[in-house]
């Protein structure tokens, strides 16, 4: 009679739980879209371009786009001391200890206690009395649905993205470095140009003023040669402070303020294209750079943790299934805990939820639209790759262009420049026909040498943006220490 009721309840809360589960279907992988999505075969910019120059050798790591070894042990302090590689290292500590801690929920817990109370029996007269308790309790989590297995995943996967942000972080570090430098000694070319052009308007003033003491030209002659040298003195001030400007900031990437700290920064004697070389970036295909980029790497992961979460989501709404082993030890008295006999109990645990308010099929929803957003952003983050490249592989054929014609136009000034000043002493042309053309070459110069500047420093974007790595820095760092 009274095991009827007890079946129906035990049939009731199967029914309940079948039905439950039932109604659970996992979300759509956002990682399987990717398959479907076009991918470019070859780049719109080949290096075969027209006024590119071929490269005699494909460069491997970012600091072999440029002879300047002197540049790795700036580079190693930078990626010891920079404060935001330290936090991005510590990042990645956290994450991989939060992915220790999602592995530890496949191990079963231990966990030991112990209760005393104080209270009132009636079964015997309404004596007081104490009551201790020692036990041990065994609980082990059974992973039927593979829910502990895709957390486990999930935090794995953020970890290694992490690991892919910090690579990405000392990638980027070392490139800006390296553009740190360069811009330092772009200044310093800028600087002796510079100081060439006041050299040469101090000159046309000493000439003006013995061709006025000797009445062969007039005072306002002499006065625009002195206003041309005050002009080129002040703009050499301004260039000696970006100089210092240009210090200061490659000492703040080192993690360090103090500029006297990189003065000692050997330069190359100049900017031209022996020091750029004829290296480019390993040109790969556009494919290569799922593999290369750090950033699409982490991005990818990210998309797969999101897919491991909105997974987990789901399977909160299934049963969960446990096992307990307990091991208790009761008595009245404190020191016959240890030896009175225990009682041991195994038990079996089966929780379904059934109403929340919704709130945990919400929570699934969530999930699942923020694996959409991390597919949403992987694309972004490739697309940006790709525009990258493009980008750096169309400037550098025109920067390559600009500087053929730049050099060209330059000999053709400089030859202009001698013949008007041989003929200013001869008193063939005017003071100011001489200024002006003195004026076009050395503006020509720096032109030419803001291109080699630029071009330069377009190759290091290209290298990062082609997921160049620190290889050779890593490389010379070992042979150092060996």
């Amino acid at each position: 009679m009274n095991r009827a009721p007890k079946r129906l309840a035990v049939l009731a809360a199967c029914w309940l739980i079948i039905q439950a589960t039932g109604c659970v279907t996992l979300p759509q992988s956002q990682t399987s879209r990717l398959s479907d999505e076009p991918f470019p075969e070859q780049w719109t910019t080949q290096i075969s371009d027209p006024g590119m120059s071929v490269p005699q050798t494909s460069a491997h790591s970012l600091l072999a786009l440029v002879e300047w070894p002197e540049l790795n042990p700036f580079i190693q302090q930078a990626l010891a001391k920079n404060p935001d590689i330290q936090q991005t290292a510590l990042a990645l500590s956290i994450a991989q200890l939060r992915a220790g801690q999602a592995s530890a929920e496949n191990y079963p817990q231990l966990n030991a206690g112990m209760e005393s109370s104080r209270a009132q029996n009636k079964e015997f007269g309404n004596r007081i009395g104490n009551q201790h308790t020692l036990g041990l309790e065994l609980s082990l989590a059974l992973d039927v649905w593979g829910k502990i297995a895709d957390e486990t995943e999930a935090a794995q996967l953020e970890a290694d993205a992490a690991a892919m942000d910090l690579d990405s972080a000392q990638r980027t570090l070392t490139a800006h470095m390296i553009k740190a430098a360069i811009e330092v000694l772009y200044t310093e070319q800028l600087i002796d140009i510079e100081q060439q052009r006041a050299q040469s308007y101090a000159l046309n003033e000493t000439i003006s003023q013995q061709r006025f003491r000797r009445g062969l030209a007039e005072k306002a002659d002499w006065d625009g040669t002195r206003s041309q040298v005050k002009t080129s003195l002040a703009a050499l001030k301004s260039l000696e402070e970006n100089r210092e400007v240009a210090l200061r900031g490659f000492g703040f990437l080192m993690g360090d303020f103090e500029p006297q700290s990189v003065t000692c920064l050997a330069l190359p004697d100049t900017l031209d294209i022996q020091f750029i070389g004829s290296t480019l970036p390993d040109f790969q295909l556009p494919s290569a750079l799922l593999g290369n980029r750090s950033d699409l790497k982490a991005a990818f992961q990210r998309l797969q943790a999101a897919d491991a979460n909105s997974r987990v989501a789901y399977k909160q709404l299934l049963p969960s299934f446990s096992l307990t082993a307990r091991y208790d030890n009761a008595t009245d008295s404190i020191s016959e805990l240890l030896h009175s006999d225990p009682v041991w109990a195994l038990l079996g645990n089966i929780t379904q939820p059934l109403f929340k308010g919704g709130q945990l099929r919400k929570e699934a929803q969530i999930s699942q639209l923020s694996a959409e957003r991390a597919y949403w952003e992987y694309r972004k983050v490739l697309l940006q790759a790709l525009l990258e490249v493009e980008n750096q592989l169309g400037k550098e054929a025109s920067l390559a262009k600009q500087e053929v014609q730049l050099a060209e136009a330059l000999g053709y000034a400089n030859k202009t420049q001698s013949h008007y000043e041989a003929r200013y002493r001869e008193g063939l042309v005017s003071i100011l026909d001489v200024l002006n053309v003195q004026r076009s070459t050395f503006e020509l110069a720096e032109n030419l040498l803001q291109v080699r500047f630029e071009r330069l420093s377009n190759r290091i974007d290209l290298g990062l943006a082609m997921g160049l790595g620190l290889e050779k820095i890593n490389r010379t760092e070992s042979e150092r220490q060996q």
